[in-house]
């Protein structure tokens, strides 16, 4: 003799669950990625560039790591738009171009555990 098993499910309320839990994952990591890239970021001895990053949300699940200063550009890719001035020499130790990529060398094992530590706090 068999046994009858209904399972219902609101898959509306699932997904609003997953996207919320994903949303604090994401939140969590770009929080985490800007810390851990300020020690890469080019310093002019006033931080400006270090201090002009922000993380701007676009949507669920969805985060930017940002600056806007006029040279940043410039310091990321260590040259300008029209190929002129090459940066040959970043003044401060440890620090270049594309920060956030050096930094994802060292952390990113740690990122991993923060965006996971985030989804699961989520639910």
């Amino acid at each position: 003799m068999g046994v009858k098993v209904e399972v219902k499910t609101d898959r509306a309320k699932w997904k609003s669950i997953v996207e919320k839990a994903a949303d604090n994952a994401v939140e969590g990591l770009a929080d985490q990625m800007m810390n851990d890239s300020l020690p890469f970021i080019p310093d002019d001895g006033e931080s400006l560039l270090r201090d002009a990053g922000r993380i701007e949300k676009t949507g669920k699940g969805i985060r930017y790591l940002v600056w806007s200063l006029v040279y940043a550009g410039y310091q990321w890719f260590g040259v300008r738009k029209d190929g002129t001035h090459v940066v040959k020499n970043y003044t401060t130790p440890g620090t270049g171009t594309k920060w956030v990529d050096r930094a994802k060398a060292r952390f990113k094992s740690a990122w991993d555990k923060v965006a996971q530590n985030g989804f699961s706090k989520g639910f």
